[in-house]
């Protein structure tokens, strides 16, 4: 599907709530969106259906998926995805409108003095932001379906225990009919037939024995990850673990954990999550050993706290890591720092204004 049959699709699930003008005059948009997902030429609907009407209709289109369609701007698209977060303030979307580009080239004392912002804020902020599709057409052009998660199982706390459920979709329950036990019961019904029915049954009892052993084995492998986990449902941040290490831990086979978690899905009170996510690598550290995602703060933290006209080298964040005990190469710290969205130290470096 195409993003304008995708949009066309949402625009005509509206039908029944809108007139019939803000019908036409949603389906002459659709027309005029491009195919990054923006809305930049109309000023011929602007003409016909006057700026009051079309209005209306522009902040309905908004509303559709993805997220940021039918923005004018890049600031508008951003705005659009950041007004269903946390950022929805005032002062962020002043920051959007007004200092994109300050922000861009890290000019951040220009913007705290400004708006009033802590620095730490401001870093937080400029990380989420770099997460945003500033082109929201962009699948759709590629060729790319959209593709929705359906979760294959959930996580809910009880205290510091996890509990998990697993879906009905991902794992359907089966029962046998009574029908055919009553076969095996009838005294009429020739040996012949019984023998097949018995046959028949005991597979199928056999599969609904294997689909509930699925379950459950799934059920166990979530409950030893989530609470080895532990920590990054409170603050983000995961530790190494491999699927070797959850065999291990449950006594099953490292193939049986794979094949639980390929392609499946945990929803929990923050989003959906691919099970695949919480196996983390880690970087030797001293005699432990330390995930990525851990180096990769620890480089965010350096850069976050680095002098502003003198920014730290990769060669020099190398330095810093080896002297916490964590030893790898500069070009995995430049790797890692374009990861995270960082320019390198020259591009960085903010001049005394």
């Amino acid at each position: 599907m195409d993003l304008y049959s995708y949009l066309t699709f949402q625009w005509g699930m509206l039908e029944g709530d809108l007139s019939e003008t803000i019908l036409e005059i949603g389906e002459s948009l659709i027309d005029a969106v491009d195919s990054d997902g923006y809305l930049r030429q109309y000023s011929d609907i602007l003409k016909q259906y006057g700026e009051t009407e079309t209005e209306k209709a522009i902040e309905l289109l908004q509303t559709l998926d993805p997220t940021g369609v039918g923005a004018r701007t890049i600031e508008e698209c951003l705005w659009l995805q950041l007004k269903d977060t946390t950022y929805n303030e005032p002062v962020f979307k002043e920051l959007v409108y007004h200092y994109l580009e300050d922000l861009a080239e890290n000019r951040m004392g220009k913007i705290q003095e400004d708006l009033k912002l802590q620095e730490d804020c401001l870093f937080r902020f400029k990380q989420f932001l770099m997460g945003l599709e500033p082109r929201p057409g962009r699948v759709f052009a590629s060729g790319d379906r959209v593709n929705y998660v359906v979760p294959d199982c959930f996580l809910t706390w009880e205290g510091e225990t996890p509990v998990v459920r697993i879906s009905e979709n991902s794992t359907p329950r089966l029962r046998i009919s009574s029908q055919y036990r009553s076969i095996l019961r009838d005294p009429l019904a020739d040996e012949a037939t019984k023998d097949y029915v018995k046959e028949r049954l005991n597979k199928a009892l056999l599969l609904i024995k294997n689909i509930e052993s699925r379950r459950e084995t799934l059920r166990k492998v979530i409950t030893y990850m989530v609470t080895v986990q532990k920590q990054f449902f409170e603050d983000g941040t995961l530790v190494p673990l491999t699927m070797q290490e959850v065999a291990e831990g449950i006594d099953m086979h490292e193939s049986t954990v794979s094949r639980a978690v390929r392609g499946k899905y945990l929803q929990t009170s923050g989003g959906s999550i691919a099970l695949k996510s919480f196996f983390v690598r880690g970087i030797a550290k001293d005699q432990s050993q330390v995930s990525v995602d851990t180096v990769k703060k620890a480089i965010a933290d350096l850069i976050k706290e680095e002098n502003k006209e003198k920014p730290l080298s990769d060669q020099a964040i190398t330095r810093a890591l080896k002297d916490r005990g964590v030893s790898i190469a500069r070009r995995t710290v430049a790797k890692y720092r374009e990861e995270l969205g960082f320019f390198s130290s020259s591009k960085r470096r903010v001049k005394k204004s």
